[in-house]
């Protein structure tokens, strides 16, 4: 049994793209906006270029708030990637709906959830680590 209105693997990925690239654009502009100005001043203040400016101070120093709201964006990700399961996008949410909602099979969606906790819990192990890792 399928989803009576299915749009495919295909046309979930622009969706997808379009829902998390603001989200994406706007952690990462978080991220650069806790830099502190005085080191922005002192870049300046040496003579740095406005790209030696971004790469020197605003990239170093924001390396580790990047990792942190990269790992949310993905975790995010993840979410969404189930949540497109129920239209025919593929994956764990197609899986959960198909053999766990649709066949009445509560064990097969409660794998499905757990899967995806323990693929979220690594994700953010990793993540956590990456941003302890490069912090100064």
């Amino acid at each position: 049994l399928r989803v009576p209105f299915t749009i495919g693997v295909k046309g979930t990925i622009f969706p997808l793209i379009v829902g998390i690239v603001p989200f994406f654009s706007r952690q990462i502009e978080a991220a650069l906006n806790e830099l502190d100005g005085g080191l922005i001043e002192a870049g300046q203040v040496m003579g740095l270029s406005p790209f030696q400016i971004i790469y020197s101070i605003y990239l170093k120093e924001s390396i580790g708030s990047i990792a942190r709201v990269t790992t949310i964006t993905i975790i995010s990700l993840i979410g969404l990637t189930a949540i497109v399961g129920v239209v025919g996008g593929g994956g764990i949410g197609d899986y959960a709906i198909q053999y766990g909602y649709q066949q009445n099979q509560q064990d097969a969606t409660i794998a499905c959830i757990l899967v995806l906790l323990i693929i979220v819990s690594i994700v953010q192990v990793v993540g956590t680590l990456i941003s302890r890792r490069v912090e100064h």
